[in-house]
C-alpha cells in the first residue's frame, strides 16, 4: 500500500541480486531504509503503489482498512502507515481483528483515526494457501504474493528487528522477494518498453511456500489470540 520511495533507471545490477532478463539500480530517497539483499530499500517495505503522495517527514499516522479472507472467513484489520508501518493492536498488544468493519471502527484503538481508503484493501489468503498446497510456476501471482509477504512481514514485526522462525524464513528468501517485486513491473520502476519476467526455479517456489505458510500460521495464531480464530 505504500508508494515507491525510489526513482529508478537501467544499470548493471540492483541490490546485490543480478537478473539476466533485466538489470537495474536506483536513485535514493534520503529516507529510504536498507533493502532485503543489501543496499537501499526496494520501496516495498510497507506495501507498494497505493500510499498517498502527501506524506511528509513529520506527519499523522494514516490507516487502511483491510478485508482478509482466510479459511472461508472474512476478517477485518487496520494497517497503519507512518515512520514505521504495522497493524492496529489493543492495549495488550493483541491484533485488533473483527468480523465486520462496523465492529472495528467502534473500538477505542481506531477512534478518530485518519482512514485513507474508502474501500477495504482485499487480501485473499485462501488463494495463497491453495497455491502453497501445490506450488507451481503458472500459479505465481507476483502482486498478490508480494502484498501477502509485506502484510505478513509487518504482522511479524520484521522491520522492527523481530527474530522468530517466520522472520528468519522471510529474510532467508530475500532474493525471491526481490524477484516478486520486479515481476510486478510497476510503471514507476519499469523503463518504457522493458518487462521483467522472472524465471522461477523449484527451490525458489519451495522457499516462497515456506515463507507464506509460516506467515499464515502466524496470522492464525494472532486471530486466535484476538478471539476471532477458528
Amino acid at each position: 500500500m505504500a508508494q515507491s520511495k525510489c526513482g529508478w533507471f537501467i544499470s548493471p545490477k540492483w541490490s546485490g541480486t543480478v537478473f539476466p532478463e533485466l538489470l537495474w539500480t536506483r536513485t535514493l530517497d534520503p529516507k529510504a531504509s536498507k533493502g532485503r539483499t543489501g543496499g537501499a530499500s526496494s520501496g516495498v517495505e510497507g506495501r507498494y503503489d497505493r500510499r498517498p503522495m502527501r506524506r511528509t517527514w513529520m506527519e499523522e499516522r494514516l490507516h487502511y482498512l483491510c478485508r482478509v479472507r482466510l479459511s472461508g472467513t472474512v476478517i477485518f484489520v487496520v494497517w497503519h502507515s507512518s515512520e514505521r508501518d504495522g497493524f492496529v493492536r489493543d492495549e495488550a498488544g493483541r491484533l485488533r481483528a473483527v468480523r465486520t468493519p462496523e465492529a472495528l471502527t467502534a473500538t477505542a484503538e481506531v477512534e478518530n483515526v485518519l482512514q485513507v481508503n474508502s474501500e477495504p484493501v482485499e487480501c485473499d489468503f485462501d488463494r495463497i494457501r491453495t497455491w502453497c498446497a501445490a506450488p507451481d510456476v503458472a500459479g505465481v501471482d507476483h502482486a498478490a504474493f508480494l502484498d501477502a509477504w509485506n502484510f505478513l512481514d509487518e504482522l511479524a514485526g520484521l522491520h522492527d528487528g523481530a527474530d522468530t522462525p517466520y522472520t528468519r524464513l522471510s529474510r532467508g528468501a530475500a532474493e525471491c522477494y526481490d524477484k516478486l517485486f520486479w515481476g510486478c513491473n510497476l510503471p514507476a520502476v519499469t523503463p518504457p518498453g522493458e518487462r521483467f519476467e522472472p524465471a522461477w526455479q523449484a527451490d525458489e517456489l519451495i522457499a516462497i511456500r515456506r515463507v507464506l505458510e509460516a506467515g499464515l500460521e502466524l496470522f492464525e495464531s494472532e486471530l486466535r489470540a484476538a478471539g476471532v480464530g477458528a
